[in-house]
């Protein structure tokens, strides 16, 4: 039997390398699900970002694909990061995923298994997650399925961080953002329960 290789896509937190943990600061957390995703960390209090931080990913080898390699989720990388972060999370914004059309009955399984696995962690690390449906929370925010509106929308709330989702290939980067405003926005009851406790 052939082995198979497992290498670690090194996916470390992008601006909070310096971050010191304060008890005290209040965060919440937007998560734009799958293996292409990221988690945006937001300051309560200043509504600045504190941290952007793409969903950690191992590649494997596999014939099956044309690359030689799937992607698979490094929950315990995910574990590892979101650990800093936990004990000053008010909460957790989460993108409820659907089926989306076209989509093989393979694709949308790995999709909700990584979803799902997301959710855990955060839920492990016992903080409050609300799942939130796009056709709930972009409206709100404005928005459309448009990824261009996303990435200009989170270029006005979060002035200076526009090079985080200048690419296209970055929208779920400014999506996690967006989402971590919502949060904000709409779930303050949720919020002030969790920042009491």
């Amino acid at each position: 039997m052939a082995t198979q290789t497992r290498t670690i896509v090194d996916r470390t937190p992008l601006i909070g390398r310096n971050f010191e943990a304060k008890s005290n600061r209040p965060l919440i957390i937007g998560i734009d699900p799958g293996l292409s995703g990221a988690l945006a960390v937001v300051d309560l209090d200043s509504m600045k970002l504190v941290d952007m931080i793409d969903i950690p990913v191992f590649k494997k080898d596999s014939k099956a694909r044309k690359q030689g390699y799937m992607e698979h989720l490094d929950v315990h990388k995910l574990s590892q990061i979101v650990d800093i972060y936990a004990p000053m999370t008010s909460l957790c914004v989460l993108e409820e995923p659907g089926a989306m059309p076209k989509q093989g009955l393979s694709s949308t399984f790995r999709f909700g298994h990584v979803c799902g696995a997301i959710h855990g962690v955060m839920a492990g690390h016992y903080m409050t997650v609300i799942p939130i449906k796009p056709s709930v929370w972009k409206p709100s925010l404005g928005l459309s399925s448009n990824k261009d509106d996303s990435r200009r929308e989170a270029s006005v709330a979060f002035r200076g961080f526009s090079w985080l989702w200048e690419l296209k290939k970055h929208n779920d980067r400014a999506e996690a953002a967006l989402l971590a405003i919502y949060g904000a926005r709409y779930l303050k009851g949720l919020i002030d329960f969790n920042r009491a406790t």
